[in-house]
């Protein structure tokens, strides 16, 4: 199992396309070594990061209720896959 972890912080790369340039490079990495699935969970709401997500191939597969806690609050999380 592979994990990792991509924070940008809100407005600092804004519209660069590094999140999808770094994603890319992620893929392609996991594919040359023989992963056929990647999987993501995103503190919801969070329309951007949903937008890259979707950018990247990912596809919705569900939400997990109040399962994220970030800030001192419970968020759901939604949970995306790349195959």
């Amino acid at each position: 199992m592979v994990g990792g972890y991509l924070g940008l912080r809100r407005g600092t790369l804004a519209g660069s396309r590094i999140g999808r340039a770094l994603y890319d490079e992620l893929l392609d990495g996991l594919a040359s070594q023989g992963y056929v699935n990647a999987f993501a969970g995103i503190a919801l709401p969070n329309e951007a990061r949903v937008a890259l997500h979707e950018l990247c191939g990912y596809e919705y597969a569900g939400v997990f209720p109040s399962v994220g806690f970030k800030f001192g609050a419970w968020h759901d999380v939604g949970g995306g896959i790349d195959d």
